[in-house]
């Protein structure tokens, strides 16, 4: 669709005839909240490789964008969008958000927006992960650093990418954060939105860092996400031998869905501390979906409805 008034902030044009619809709200939140604060001079939390361990390093919004702040607001966000350069790519599925200036496609990210707190509050905030987001992130390892990795690729040949290429990383995951008081409704009005980003080598090395578990003989059991990096690997080594890569084969019907749950404070602790002080008040949030936005929403899921009640609460007083 062309430009329009933003029904969220800094979100001039997209694909969609609206981005208020359940499925779509949820997904240009993040994206909006990274864009207000940016212009609010604030840097998003970035989790990285550095040396070879997992580091937050504050960075702009723009900057992990490559833009500068006109071209930041002036960008075509692309609802389940499909990078045009992977061209190699059979049955693929959408990735949440692509991102496209002047019809130039510069990367696609997923887009997750996540509660504080979790129901195990020392997890502090829950990241559920379905397949399709691991064959995207299988396409980004194929095209940016298949290069690297023979036609048999291993675990190790994986882990040599984030000892070796760390300098080629670059954002995958947009992560927004709200919070609750308590598992109640009611939106923390002092620390009631923020945003983090992940890049797809540190997505690489938390799912490395857990591919097995003890069992109750000391032993080493792989995980469910040990299974993920094991298809990740089948996918790679598609690529390499059959110049392809391939979500689902044409014929084939349902297959094992690999749906996996993590808990990103539990790689660096840094991030308890940023889950917890989420810097956006809930004026803050308010700016990102103005008012007639949120009269236009149907609260179905929990921040929609949240920022209703929390609004309705506000107004009384309460």
């Amino acid at each position: 669709m062309s430009e329009r008034n933003p029904e969220l902030y800094g979100i001039k044009a997209t694909n969609v005839d609206t981005v208020l619809t359940k499925n779509i709200f949820t997904t240009y939140v993040p994206i909006s909240a990274a864009i207000y604060l940016d212009d609010k001079n604030k840097k998003l939390h970035y989790l990285n490789v550095c040396n070879n361990l997992l580091k937050v390093t504050p960075k702009y919004f723009r900057e992990l964008m490559g833009l500068n702040s006109e071209q930041l607001h002036n960008v075509k966000w692309l609802s389940e969008s499909r990078n045009p350069h992977y061209s190699k790519s059979v049955r693929a599925p959408g990735i949440d958000m692509g991102a496209e200036l002047s019809s130039r496609f510069l990367i696609e990210l997923e887009v997750k927006l996540t509660v504080v707190p979790t129901h195990a509050e020392d997890k502090i905030t829950e990241m559920i992960v379905r397949q399709n987001t691991q064959f995207n992130f299988a396409e980004r390892i194929c095209y940016n650093f298949g290069k690297f990795l023979s036609n048999n690729p291993t675990v190790e040949e994986l882990q040599s990418l984030i000892d070796a290429h760390e300098d080629l990383q670059t954002p995958f995951i947009i992560h927004a954060l709200w919070k609750t008081e308590g598992h109640g409704s009611k939106i923390d009005k002092e620390h009631a939105l923020d945003v983090t980003v992940i890049s797809d080598l540190a997505y690489l090395k938390i799912l490395l860092s857990s591919r097995f578990e003890k069992n109750e003989n000391n032993g080493n059991v792989k995980t469910r996400i040990g299974r993920v990096v094991d298809l990740i690997l089948s996918w790679v080594k598609e690529y390499k031998t059959k110049n392809r890569i391939t979500y689902k084969e044409e014929a084939e019907g349902s297959r094992d869905h690999l749906k996996i749950t993590l808990y990103p404070s539990e790689y660096c602790e840094d991030l308890r501390t940023i889950y917890y002080r989420l810097r956006l008040t809930f004026d803050d949030l308010k700016n990102i979906v103005t008012s007639d936005s949120i009269k236009k929403l149907s609260p179905e899921r929990r921040l929609d409805a949240s920022i209703i009640f929390t609004l309705a609460n506000t107004e009384l007083g309460e």
